[in-house]
């Protein structure tokens, strides 16, 4: 059985990590996809925090 997450390390006065599961890669990716999106509008800088790393993990449990 897998699982997969994903990671977005936000960066703020202290460093925040965020984990949350997902139901597939291809819905990980999508979400990765909408932050990049939401980033490059100049409009909505003040309302995404910065952003440092995200990524997809798939987890493996026998």
């Amino acid at each position: 059985m897998s699982y997969i997450f994903l990671i977005i390390v936000i960066s703020s006065q202290s460093s925040n990590l965020q984990v949350t599961p997902m139901q597939s890669m291809e819905q990980c990716q999508a979400a990765i996809k909408s932050i990049d999106v939401v980033r490059e509008q100049g409009s909505w800088s003040d309302y995404v925090p910065k952003i440092n790393q995200a990524k997809c993990v798939e987890v493996t449990h026998e």
